[in-house]
């Protein structure tokens, strides 16, 4: 696999502390938005493109026909970020094996972020979402190509929505490498990229509101969601809402400690992306190409219950008989222990719940979404009016 990483640079640009070291792993293309020279760095491509970052990376790609095809990965990166090389042979080593189609390094604690999402989460390889912010994203050839133009539309903000929207038509999901952070050295606006804009009259806000018509309604919500967190990759340990969360909590207490209140409101906001916000991305247990990656596959009505924490009762009296039940991958139900509900299948298109002797015991044939939230109602098979429910738990 080959790798271009585009760098938007200028005069403030600290790309001489990395590039002794990144330029042996992978091509560099400097595309610079004022009058610096940095030829002295040997980069494989230079030229100058005035105007934001996305359309300076557009018109380079657009003017230079031939790098499309030359190259698999291309890193958009911009030049106040800081890269070990471990984080980037570690990122490439990842790329090279499983191809994803989007793809960004997290964020130490020490960066200047704006997004929670983005911080690296401790002890994870990597997270699995829908979402990667343009600071520093990874595509492939076929993803860069679908958006391209994109970049003209939503040359600063909304371009992570249409980006958002392009995964789920993909089917695949984004990935965030917990392992291999960088640094974001300059606080958020501080760029010079941020100073285009405004010279050029780019009504950002009104851009990233544009996206959010034409391309979020079918997810219900503008928020991001992490679907998944994986430990290792030998076996893959597949971590999704509670055991994810539980799995981070060590990130809570570094933030906590570097920023105080300030780092508990962080947190809060990556735990809230752990629950999902809605039910298309938690079928991501049936993208085709995950099924390398964690070895799983499921259909899409079996990865949106596999993939989420339960609450389990009988539903005329609202009583709660278990706070987080699970459904296993090979037909077991766990965090719950009662012969009734022992093993799940769907059958004729239900989710259904059987005894330790294999006996139906309730066939859940309505599911509707409340608050956000699913909900399945279903009666039990030894009466007449005994409802029981399962309901999508919050954390």
């Amino acid at each position: 696999m080959k790798h271009l990483m585009i760098l938007r640079c200028g005069k403030n640009s600290i790309h001489k502390s990395w590039i002794h070291y990144i330029r042996n792993i992978m091509d560099i293309a400097f595309v610079y938005y004022d009058d610096s020279n940095f030829s002295d760095d040997m980069p494989t491509y230079s030229c100058k493109y005035e105007g934001t970052k996305l359309t300076g990376v557009h018109d380079f790609v657009i003017n230079h026909p031939d790098i499309i095809n030359q190259y698999d990965f291309f890193w958009l990166f911009e030049d106040d970020l800081y890269i070990t090389y471990q984080s980037a042979q570690g990122i490439i080593n990842f790329i090279n094996t499983f191809k994803p189609s989007l793809s960004a390094p997290s964020l130490t604690h020490e960066s200047f972020f704006s997004h929670p999402i983005t911080l690296q989460c401790n002890p994870l390889l990597l997270r699995g979402c829908d979402y990667v912010e343009c600071m520093s994203p990874i595509m492939s050839q076929a993803f860069l190509i679908n958006t391209i133009e994109q970049f003209m539309d939503f040359p600063i903000w909304g371009i992570e929505k249409y980006w958002k929207h392009l995964l789920w038509e993909m089917q695949e999901v984004a990935f965030i490498y917990d392992k291999w952070p960088i640094t974001h050295t300059k606080r958020m606006g501080a760029g010079s990229l941020y100073t285009v804009a405004a010279e050029r009259k780019i009504d950002f806000l009104k851009d990233d509101a544009r996206a959010s018509e034409l391309y979020s309604n079918k997810f219900g919500s503008t928020l991001t969601n992490i679907l998944f967190g994986i430990e290792e990759l030998i076996p893959p340990t597949l971590l999704t809402t509670s055991k994810l969360r539980e799995t981070i909590t060590p990130t809570r207490k570094n933030l906590e400690t570097m920023y105080g209140s300030y780092g508990i409101t962080t947190f809060g906001s990556i735990l809230n992306s752990t629950n999902y916000h809605n039910t298309l991305f938690s079928q991501f247990l049936a993208f085709p190409k995950l099924k390398k990656l964690l070895f799983q596959e499921a259909s899409p009505q079996v990865s949106n219950i596999l993939t989420r924490d339960w609450l389990f009762g009988d539903y005329k009296e609202n009583s709660v008989w278990c706070h987080n039940m699970r459904f296993s991958l090979d037909g077991y139900v766990m965090n719950y222990h009662h012969p009734n509900e022992y093993y799940w299948k769907i059958i004729d298109g239900n989710f259904v719940l059987l005894s330790k002797d294999n006996e139906i015991t309730t066939v859940f044939n309505k599911q509707e979404v409340v608050d956000g939230k699913i909900l399945l109602t279903g009666l039990h098979a030894h009466s007449t009016d005994n409802i029981l429910y399962l309901r999508e738990g919050h954390h």
